[in-house]
């Protein structure tokens, strides 16, 4: 079967890849009697990464029903993400300072004199900068603060490209000089810390690796947003207030109009009818863009996120029409219009040859036979050890 599929014709060749993707994917993952695999682990048979993580879920039914859709965790040992840890630099701070690939380190700090160390309570708000010094940044995690920073390369590269990749993201997973769109985030946490109520836009998987966090999530109101929402920095400068105004301008577009969004949506109303998780090492949770969250360090943590961004249909089309516009000298006429009744007469006749381009496009033409899906059998995925390998 692997003979055929490398070497077959075209159809025969997808047909039964996928047919071996999905029987491999339903061998492994047996929701009755197998305990959670290591993630990352590998013990003579190859399991991707995806079912790593959700199982006991198949990851064809989590594509299928929880992807894009709704929040969902798992719990299991800490030894679950033992071969991670190995790559972690076995969790010692100091040592994934040094490794980040991270410009700049945020660092957040109680906004509230005489507390204990990352407490946040009585009304102070957590103050954030951004710190080049890892030795910096260290001391102040030592004083309370919690920090933000990117993980290494070695497992940013291995999380982002196998996730994405297996869930089919495919070429929409890059940019166009094959850098990864995704990151992979580290949470060096101190106990009481708390970011409140807030969505982003990426696909977030979190994989605590020690220490616990309660997440409050409630489903948003915006399907596949394109920007965050971020009203716990609204209050911070001038340039915060900018972005926020944007966000919301944004999210009221996307969701039927100003009147159909709440950029800043009373606590209470989150927190009604929220749902309420505790992670714990070993804990995997998956978050869809746009899920409204608040999440709070019950203890201190360290944990991953893998921030997942893919590229729209709305930019792939974008992109497309305005390079067949540019095959038009009327379509590379720069502006000039003397009234308006100029500049509309001369929109009317661009407008016509937008209309009449995109309706000569076909899928083919945006998705040609060299831009095919990934093929997840020719994935290499990590190993437990060298002894292994």
């Amino acid at each position: 079967l692997h003979r055929i599929v490398a070497e077959g014709p075209a159809g025969q060749r997808e047909i039964l890849a996928s047919s071996m993707s999905r029987l491999l994917l339903e061998r492994w993952v047996d929701e009755e009697r197998d305990p959670a695999p290591s993630v990352g682990a590998f013990d003579g048979r190859r399991l991707p990464l995806l079912a790593q993580l959700v199982h006991p879920l198949a990851p064809h039914k989590f594509v299928q029903a929880v992807y894009r859709q709704r929040v969902y965790a798992t719990h299991s040992s800490a030894r679950r993400f033992e071969p991670l840890v190995e790559r972690l630099h076995r969790l010692s701070l100091a040592r994934l300072l040094q490794d980040t690939p991270s410009e700049a380190i945020h660092v957040w700090v109680s906004g509230r004199l005489g507390g204990r160390p990352g407490e946040q309570s009585g009304g102070g708000r957590a103050e954030s900068f951004k710190t080049e010094d890892a030795e910096a940044a260290l001391a102040c995690h030592r004083a309370g603060g919690s920090l933000y920073f990117r993980a290494p390369e070695e497992v940013s590269d291995l999380l982002v490209t196998a996730l994405s990749q297996q869930l089919g993201m495919s070429y929409g997973a890059l940019h166009p000089d094959g850098a990864a769109r995704s990151e992979v985030e580290t949470f060096a946490s101190r106990a009481g810390h708390t970011t409140d109520w807030h969505f982003d836009f990426m696909e977030n998987f979190t994989l605590q690796l020690s220490g616990s966090k309660r997440w409050r999530l409630k489903r948003g109101d915006v399907a596949h947003p394109v920007r965050g929402c971020t009203p716990m920095w609204r209050r911070k400068d001038a340039a915060m207030l900018g972005a926020a105004e944007q966000q919301a301008k944004c999210h009221a577009q996307h969701s039927g109009g100003a009147a159909a969004f709440e950029p800043e949506p009373a606590a209470e109303e989150l927190e009604e009818g929220c749902e309420d998780v505790l992670l714990t090492p070993g804990s995997f949770l998956y978050l869809p863009a746009g899920t409204w969250h608040r999440v709070e360090c019950e203890e201190d943590s360290l944990s991953v996120n893998v921030s997942l961004i893919g590229l729209c249909w709305a930019d792939v089309l974008g992109d497309a029409l305005k390079q067949r516009l540019r095959c038009h000298p009327a379509g590379r006429a720069p502006l000039c219009l003397h009234s308006l009744a100029q500049g509309r007469s001369q929109l009317a006749d661009a407008l016509a040859l937008l209309a009449k381009e995109a309706a000569a496009l076909r899928p083919v033409d945006l998705l040609p036979a060299c831009m095919p899906p990934p093929r997840p059998l020719q994935l290499a995925l990590p190993l437990a050890s060298e002894a292994d390998a």
